[in-house]
């Protein structure tokens, strides 16, 4: 098992990759990944597979279920820890707005499926984001949340993303790149 030192390193390194850029987490999982490469052969079985589930993560924030089988029951504190922290940065501005990763995945997720394989569900998905929109203007007072979910409202009606991209608030760009990214 790791040391105390290098676990507390670990998960600061993980929040500031998660919350920080696209290359910040890439350029982090590229150093986890030689971790495992170089010294794979030093390290326990549970070292490498708390490793490779950061990395999971790392390279694709919507695989929390498919990282979270990956961590030892020994690292799942550690794991618990860095999911807590930052989901608190990623989703608090200075308004105290609030938005779990966990639904920011499914709104990811679910506004990819209809504008991919699942066009059928488009109606569905637009009556569900209005919900949304609604609930986080009125309910929730998380104007960022609701401008963001307009212009996903936008998207799925056939909007441009080109059009739209002005409308998306800094804290939620990394999800509706992961979007724009997936339907092109």
């Amino acid at each position: 098992m790791f040391n105390e030192e290098f676990r507390k390193a670990t998960i600061q390194s993980m929040v500031a990759a998660m919350t920080g850029s696209d290359e910040k987490r890439l350029e982090w999982a590229g150093v986890l990944e030689d971790i495992v490469k170089t010294r794979g052969d030093k390290l326990g079985r549970e070292d490498i597979a708390y490793l490779e589930g950061l990395i999971i993560v790392l390279r694709d924030a919507n695989d929390l279920e498919k990282a979270d089988a990956r961590i030892p029951d020994v690292y799942a504190e550690d794991w618990k820890t860095i999911l807590q922290i930052v989901n608190h940065t990623l989703t608090a501005n200075e308004a105290g707005q609030s938005i779990s990763l966990e639904a920011r995945g499914q709104i990811i997720h679910n506004t990819i499926a209809v504008l991919t394989n699942s066009p059928e569900r488009k109606g569905d998905w637009l009556d569900a984001l209005r919900g949304l929109k609604k609930q986080a203007f009125e309910e929730y007072k998380m104007p960022d949340l609701a401008q963001y979910l307009g212009a996903l409202i936008q998207l799925v009606e056939g909007e441009n993303p080109a059009a739209l991209k002005n409308d998306i608030p800094k804290i939620l760009m990394s999800d509706w790149e992961q979007i724009i990214e997936a339907v092109r």
